[in-house]
């Protein structure tokens, strides 16, 4: 994925440099995962947790508190991969990095979009024209507790 993919968000390239996975069933118990409910608290409870089982609903995007997140997961194992930085493509060259799981997402997100216009937005992952020269590296969760998933090595960026 950080190799040969790129995200386009209304006609602007990205590749993405840094990427951390969340997933939970009954063997990987996980949870920081959002797909999972509240103890307690039924698919139709309180409202605040109605994005929770977003995370649930396969290769969608998951707009959330700390970021944006590609799902993998099902209804009984959620999972997704939080992307934590990108860069912007421009010809044949990268800008600056864009570092940071929720400046990621108002990255993506806030693109110029005429709002009378019937043309939709799209935001989509599709495969890189080339391979992303680089070096992929692996390192524990970022920004979480040791007793929330901290000690994990799920998090991969390219060098």
């Amino acid at each position: 994925m950080l190799l040969h993919t790129h995200i386009v968000a209304n006609g602007t390239h990205y590749r993405i440099k840094e990427i951390e996975f969340y997933y939970h069933d009954e063997l990987h118990i996980d949870k920081t995962v959002y797909g999972l409910m509240p103890e307690g608290i039924e698919n139709n409870g309180l409202r605040i947790h109605r994005h929770k089982i977003k995370q649930s609903e396969t290769f969608t995007w998951f707009i959330h508190y700390s970021g944006i997140d590609i799902v993998f997961g099902k209804e009984n194992t959620p999972g997704g991969i939080l992307i934590r930085a990108i860069e912007r493509i421009t010809g044949d060259k990268a800008l600056e990095p864009i570092k940071g799981p929720l400046v990621v997402m108002l990255e993506l997100l806030n693109q110029s979009i005429n709002i009378f216009d019937s043309k939709g937005f799209e935001l989509l992952l599709v495969p890189a024209n080339e391979a992303v020269p680089g070096v992929i590296i692996t390192k524990n969760r970022v920004g979480l507790t040791e007793n929330k998933g901290s000690e994990k090595a799920y998090n991969f960026s390219v060098k």
